[in-house]
Parts: C-alpha cells; structure tokens; sequence
C-alpha cells in the first residue's frame, strides 16, 4: 500500500484524499469470497491510544503558543511603561531648560539694578560733596534749609539703597535655590542617563529572548508536521476500513435477497401443498360409499387390488445452504 495518500489541514480541520492505492492489494485473496474474507484492522486500543496522544500534543502546543503570547504582551506592556517613564524624564529634562532661561534672565536683572545702584552711589557721593560746600559756603537759613533737604533726599535715597540691597540679597537667595535645584536636576539627568543605558542593555536582552522564542516554535511546527503526518496515516488506516465495511455491506444485502426470495418460494410451496390435501380431502369424502363397495366385493372374492394412498404432488423442499456472512469486526463499529 501506498504510504502518504491522504493529507491533513490545520485550517479547516479536515481529511483531503490526494493519493492512489491498489484496490487488490487491500483486498488480498479474490479467489474466496469477499464476504468470507477477515479484514486485518488494527486495534481499537492502538487507535484510540494514538489518537489520544495526538490530540495532547497539539494541546500542548497549542497552550505553549499562548504562554509566548501572554510572555510576548508583558513584554510589551513593560517597555510601552518604559517609554512612558522616559519622557516624563525628557519633559523634566526640558522643564530644566526653561528654569535655566528664567535663571538667566533674572541674573540680567540682577546685573541691571546693580548698575542703577553703583549710578545712585555716584549721585549720593556728589549730593554728600555739594551740601558739604554748601555747609561751608551758606550761613543763611536758606542755605541751611536747603542742606536740611538735601540730607533728607540722602536720607530717602539711602533707605532706597537698603531695600535695593535687601532685595538684591533676597534674589541671590532665589538664585542661590536655583542653583541647587539646577544641580539636583543635573543629577537626576545623570541617573536618567544610565537608565536609559541599562533600559537599552535590557531591550537587547528582550531581543535575543525574542530570537530564542522564534527558534523554538521552528522547533513546534516541525513536530507538529510529525503529528500531521502521523494523522494522515491513521486517516489512511480508517478510509479503507471504510471500503472494505461499505463492500461487506453489499455481499451481507445481496446474500439477503436471495434468503428472502427461497423463503418466499417455500411458503408458496406450502400453501400448495395445504391447497391440494384439502383438495384430497374432499374427493375421498365424496368417494368413500364406493371404497366401501369395493371392499365388500374384495371380501366376497372378487379381484381386486388394496388401494394404495395417493402420495402428495407437492413436497416440502430442501432450503439451500447458504453461506454464513462473517461479523463485522468491532473495529469497524467504532470508524
């Protein structure tokens, strides 16, 4: 017999006939009957065993295929959390930015108001000159009045140098926190940095893992065409069960036909024969005063002859003996 005559698909789940095989050869002996041949048919237990050991591989491939699945979708998950993390660091990254731009900007004001200061000094120094030759110059009133103002004035301007410094203070404070926050953001851009290269090392890992996977479910498709293969024999098996179950099938119905057909002509014949003895019956009811008259003149003497019984035309005949057909195999119930 052919090997590989039948095909089996995955997709839709069904036996594809793609082969040839030799009719004689599955049958064997045509010189007896075909009906009196014993088919040889594995064993059920062998079958049913096969069968179930297929079916466990494939569920066992099919439930690595949804481990890698669910492995693969974690994997995934993680990176897409990764990536996430990483550009709230590049935000903050940029947040850095715009605080070092405001950091500058306040340091150009800082350097503006400082020269309005060293301008006011200059003025102070001047106004300080002028009352003291004013002092030396005026003996009037006036002119000591106008001192007095002038002494005022300083003393305004004097107070505004002190908040001006009080607030240049202030801002070196402000700028001072900058500063340190600028440091602080410098370190955690450090550690970002050596996130992201210990997140690349990472992500190679999780490629060469991805290689390994893909090798190992080459590794699952050739067993599972094993399997397939293994399938396709036992289909090959159970289709010519299935011939030899199908012509046994006609022999049993034409050996049939022929039983019922004897049987018919036997009951015919006996009927006949019912028919024709109540025939008989009848004609020696009417026939018997004459019997009797023959007898009386057998024993007065007379020649004659003792009636002998009319043996019946019609006898009941000898059904043929028709050969037994085999019982079918047990193993042809279960296909």
């Amino acid at each position: 017999m052919s090997k590989d005559w039948a095909e089996y698909t995955l997709e839709d789940d069904k036996f594809l006939y793609t082969g040839e095989f030799n009719l004689a050869e599955v049958l064997g002996d045509t010189s007896t009957p075909f009906h009196l041949q014993t088919p040889e048919a594995p064993k059920p237990e062998e079958a049913q065993s096969r069968e179930e050991l297929l079916s466990k591989q494939l569920e066992e491939l099919q439930l690595l295929r949804e481990r890698e699945r669910l492995e693969y979708n974690i994997q995934l998950q993680a990176s897409a959390e990764e990536n996430t993390r990483l550009k709230r660091k590049t935000q903050n990254s940029q947040i850095i930015t715009i605080h070092k731009q405001e950091l500058t900007n306040k340091n150009n004001e800082i350097q503006s108001v400082n020269q309005q200061l060293e301008k006011t000094q200059q003025e102070n120094h001047l106004l300080a000159k002028q009352v003291y030759i004013y002092k030396k110059s005026s003996d009037s009133n006036d002119k000591l009045l106008d001192e007095l103002k002038l002494v005022a004035q300083t003393q305004l301007k004097e107070k505004s140098l002190q908040t001006t410094t009080q607030e240049t203070s202030e801002l070196e404070g402000v700028n001072e926190a900058m500063r340190k926050e600028c440091e602080v953001l410098k370190e955690q851009l450090k550690t970002s940095r050596e996130e992201n290269i210990r997140l690349e090392g990472e992500a190679f890992a999780y490629e060469v893992q991805h290689l390994d996977s893909k090798l190992k479910c080459g590794h699952l498709e050739t067993r599972c065409s094993d399997l397939q293969q293994e399938l396709k024999r036992s289909d090959q098996q159970r289709l010519l069960l299935e011939i030899i179950c199908t012509s046994l099938q006609q022999s049993l119905q034409i050996s049939d036909g022929e039983l019922i057909q004897q049987v018919q002509q036997n009951i015919a014949a006996e009927e006949a024969q019912k028919r024709s003895e109540e025939q008989a019956q009848t004609t020696s009811e009417h026939q018997r005063p004459l019997l009797e008259e023959r007898d009386d003149l057998h024993w007065a003497g007379s020649p004659s002859s003792t009636p002998v019984p009319n043996p019946s035309p019609f006898l009941m005949p000898t059904p043929p003996q028709f050969p037994i057909p085999p019982t079918p195999h047990p193993s042809h119930a279960h296909y």
